[in-house]
């Protein structure tokens, strides 16, 4: 499997067009909001983009908010593990949050906030200008405290307040805490309740003048726009809240089911109706009581016939075999249902999967853990799901 290079330049030009006051839907989408934090230049435009919403994650599942890592322990044993390995694997919580060194390091004194303050966050990979926005409960004016204790300087930017420590992209592994040692905290930027990390000066200021409407963001660029949207469609009611996104700029090509014994079986499945050119993946989780529901929203080039390319992403992902397990996906998920939209000119297609929440596990059994999420999928690039038609044709 690979993503085609090519044919991604071909819809650059589409891609790259400002969204237009015309729009087959409303804008009251969060998750739109939240896109116009990330500048939309070449290295966040080509890379996945991370959404996670940790209030609304823990009011679906019914799991208490914690202030401590301590806490944890005194959550009843199914709400622990969930928030231990369900939390993580549905909204895959940035590096600067440090879930990875809870076990080893304190966060808030050093920095004056952590996971356990953080209400939403959007994270942009581009290694290494990755930045992070997060939405707090905390006190910025403590935050700023404990930043300066540590030794940050402090200077006013445009939007709010830069601290600064070491140089940029500088990495220091006695200095700092573990979650910092590596640069991912050298710049920090309070704006009210919201605090952008970055390894270097630009990368945050940067979703500083994103956010201002100083320059074009993420949330400016109709097929990334298209997806955020799609992912609130009124198609999708009655699926809960939602909890995490992921957002890629990108097509899958080449035909990864020559790898799969027999390859006959799935590969002449997905031949036989082969999808069309696509623009931009948006794999979203939404939970509600008993279940998630991991939607997928492909943006299509204008012109697609999105209800046929729907009936297809149905039936691939109901007879879809992993390409890592070799294992069929349908024993961790039931197809839910796919609709057609147009959300500003660009046809989409969403497909539906529902993935029932855990039972209660008997006292003297371990608790069980949901059994698939999209980070794992996205991960492991199993998505050969996706496959376009084009690469089916070489």
């Amino acid at each position: 499997m690979r993503i085609r290079l090519p044919l991604l330049l071909g819809i650059i030009a589409l891609l790259w067009a400002p969204v237009g006051a015309a729009s087959g839907q409303g804008d009251d989408s969060a998750l739109l909001d939240w896109l116009a934090f990330v500048p939309a230049t070449p290295e966040y435009v080509e890379n996945l983009v991370y959404f996670g919403d940790l209030d609304a994650w823990h009011a679906s599942w019914d799991v208490p908010r914690v202030r401590t890592w301590a806490q944890v322990d005194f959550l009843d044993r199914e709400s622990r593990t969930a928030w231990m390995f369900t939390m993580p694997r549905q909204l895959v919580p940035p590096e600067t949050l440090g879930m990875q060194y809870l076990l080893m390091d304190e966060q808030r004194p050093f920095y004056g906030f952590d996971i356990f303050g953080v209400d939403r966050f959007i994270y942009a990979e581009a290694r290494p200008d990755d930045v992070t926005i997060v939405e707090h409960r905390l006190d910025p004016a403590a935050i700023g405290k404990a930043l300066i204790a540590s030794g940050y300087e402090a200077s006013d930017v445009d939007g709010g307040t830069l601290y600064s420590i070491l140089d940029d992209y500088e990495i220091s592994l006695d200095q700092l805490p573990r979650v910092g040692q590596f640069g991912q905290l050298n710049r920090i930027a309070l704006a009210d309740n919201y605090l952008i990390t970055g390894r270097a000066t630009g990368p945050v200021t940067g979703a500083l003048a994103a956010a201002q409407d100083e320059t074009l963001s993420l949330a400016d660029l109709p097929a990334w726009a298209a997806g955020a949207k799609a992912l609130d469609d009124p198609a999708l009611d009655g699926t809960g809240d939602l909890v995490a996104a992921m957002l890629w700029q990108t097509i899958i090509t080449g035909d990864p089911f020559t790898m799969i014994t027999p390859p006959d079986e799935q590969s002449g499945l997905f031949a036989a109706d082969p999808l069309p050119a696509y623009s931009l993946l948006a794999f979203g989780t939404r939970h509600t009581e008993g279940a998630s529901y991991l939607v997928l929203a492909v943006v299509f080039l204008p012109d697609a016939d999105a209800a046929a390319a729907a009936d297809i992403l149905a039936d691939r992902l109901q007879n879809y075999t992993s390409l890592v397990t070799g294992q069929p996906l349908a024993d961790h998920w039931t197809f839910e249902r796919t609709a057609a939209t147009e959300i500003d000119g660009w046809p989409v297609a969403l497909a539906v999967m529902r993935v029932d929440d855990p039972a209660p596990a008997e006292p003297d059994q371990p608790p069980a853990r949901v059994s698939i999420s999209w980070s794992e999928l996205v991960f492991q690039r199993d998505l050969g799901f996706l496959t376009a038609g084009e690469s089916l044709a070489e």
